[in-house]
């Protein structure tokens, strides 16, 4: 599987190349070393174990923009030493791409997509080597629009996405195809309806295949500073060897751009849906949810989530903040079911052309419905980096994690770690 992703990814580059002329082109990359001390490292209550790791690896990404092609694609490789063997070697490779080709302009686009990263294998326990497994999603959608009168536009989305995991048995593949019809009211505000079909095919056949199908509403607007769209209706799930599913579902997201550089999202949805599908929703857009704040199973679940995001960009300043509350209803395995709230803040500030610093704090609170285990999990962190020549930069970041559970099952630990690094960059040097 590996190998198909790093075939994708250069698939993607060369295609890239070969459709565009080469100042359309953005290339930029780093080779870096670091070490990290950790005083937790199996992050664990007892047994707690100094551990030093050693780091080397490489990243780049590519970006391309010729007005008929887009493309953004990010990929590392970093291959981790623990020098006391807490755990063995790890290499871990990343990939974000994605690819946009306007093959009729506005009217049908080819957009292809792959994630591959690590997650927890059990989502509510420590967050160590042993708990990690590589997963890809990738998915290829022809986007097609059609004018069917002067106020009146369809659009038909089919894709495929392949889900793959490296050590549980949820792979499986979805065809899906969502169909949107949109009445123009008025300048700023469209009505209309749609449909939204999928068919989900595990590899296992222990596990139940199912086909999930949404008709609902549409209420959309679009000003200059401020959208939103509301979709209304029921879905309807078709288990193989399961019992059926059926619900109302509605689905809000709105955004606001105070300033070009500022923008806040709210996500407010009640829906009847499956993990993947919830996955690829994150990996799109973080302002759908967190999808580390589920489990990946192969169950159906009501997903209820509330997300409120604010993000500024400015030429010294970065920064976004966020809740999220969230309320899984697994249909199956209700063991599974949790309340999540969630809190978390990142800022980045550049001292001066030289130097920048970074602040990082995270509060998770998770209460599992059916056995009411409560876990309050905290992430602080701090750090500060050195530009030492143009191409050359360090960092130094120090992180505290605190983690506390009302019950013996759950994960409950106290870590500092102290990261240090040192990039060389290459390409277009930021």
């Amino acid at each position: 599987m590996k190998q198909s992703v790093y075939l994708l990814a250069s698939a993607m580059a060369s295609l890239s190349l070969l459709t565009s002329p080469a100042y359309a082109l953005d290339f930029s990359g780093e080779a870096s070393v670091g070490l990290e001390n950790t005083d937790n490292s199996l992050r664990t209550r007892t047994n707690e174990q100094d551990e030093l790791i050693v780091s080397a690896g490489v990243s780049g990404r590519l970006q391309e923009n010729t007005g008929a092609f887009t493309s953004d694609i990010s990929a590392s490789v970093f291959q981790d030493h623990y020098t006391e063997d807490t755990f063995g070697d790890e290499t871990n490779f990343n990939l974000r791409g994605m690819a946009n080709w306007a093959i009729v302009r506005d009217r049908v686009d080819l957009i292809v997509q792959d994630f591959y990263q690590q997650r927890d294998i059990n989502s509510l326990a420590s967050s160590t080597p042993n708990n990690t497994q590589d997963t890809n999603v990738f998915s290829i959608s022809p986007v097609m629009r059609f004018a069917l009168a002067n106020r009146h536009q369809l659009t038909v989305t089919p894709a495929f996405r392949d889900f793959y995991y490296e050590e549980t048995i949820e792979d499986n593949q979805q065809l899906a195809l969502q169909a949107d019809w949109l009445y123009l009211l008025n300048r700023t505000m469209n009505v209309g309806a749609g449909v939204n079909f999928a068919e989900t095919d595990y590899e296992d056949n222990a596990l139940s295949d199912h086909t999930i199908t949404s008709p609902y509403v549409i209420v959309s607007g679009e000003r200059a500073k401020f959208d939103y769209r509301l979709n209304v209706g029921t879905t309807e799930i078709d288990r193989d060897t399961l019992p059926d599913e059926d619900g109302s579902m509605a689905d809000l997201f709105v955004s606001y751009g105070k300033t070009d550089r500022s923008r806040i999202t709210l996500r407010l949805a009640s829906i009847l849906t499956d993990a993947s599908s919830n996955q690829f929703d994150s990996l799109t857009a973080i302002e759908n949810g967190d999808f580390d704040n589920e489990q990946i199973t192969s169950d159906v679940l009501r997903n209820e989530v509330m997300r409120l995001q604010y993000n500024l960009n400015q030429d010294r300043l970065s920064s976004s903040a966020w809740v999220e509350l969230r309320d899984l209803d697994y249909k199956v395995d209700n063991s599974l079911d949790r309340e999540v709230q969630e809190f978390g803040i990142n800022l980045t500030y550049n001292l001066s052309s030289l130097m920048s610093a970074s602040f990082r704090a995270v509060s998770r609170d998770t209460d599992v419905t059916l056995t009411n285990r409560n876990d309050d999990a905290m992430l602080l962190g701090v750090g500060m980096g050195y530009r030492l020549s143009r191409q050359l930069r360090t960092s130094l970041d120090i992180n505290y994690y605190d983690e506390e559970s009302s019950t013996l099952a759950g994960s409950e630990y106290e870590e500092t770690s102290i990261v240090w690094r040192l990039a060389y960059a290459f390409g277009r040097v930021r």
